[in-house]
This record gives structure tokens, C-alpha cells and sequence, in this order.
């Protein structure tokens, strides 16, 4: 999941891999290819 975000934002990187829980669930927006929105849905 951080590798697929960190192509479309490098501040998605190892320090947001290494906060994120196990399991997450984030839901990404779109604008055409640009990533314009993450909400993580998990609690």
C-alpha cells in the first residue's frame, strides 16, 4: 500500500509505513491521475 501511495506522493514513505497499523484500510481520491485525497477508514 505505501509503495502504490508513494507513487503518487513521496511523503508517503518509510516513516508513514512504519505508523500505519496492521490491518488499514485508506480510501484514495482521485482527480484524472493526480491523488487529490487519503482518509484513512480504519479505527
Amino acid at each position: 500500500m505505501t509503495l502504490i501511495l508513494n507513487c503518487f506522493d513521496k511523503s508517503y514513505n518509510y516513516e508513514f509505513w512504519k505508523s500505519t497499523t496492521m490491518p488499514d484500510i485508506y480510501r484514495l481520491e482521485f482527480q484524472g491521475t493526480d491523488l487529490i485525497n487519503v482518509t484513512r477508514e480504519w479505527k
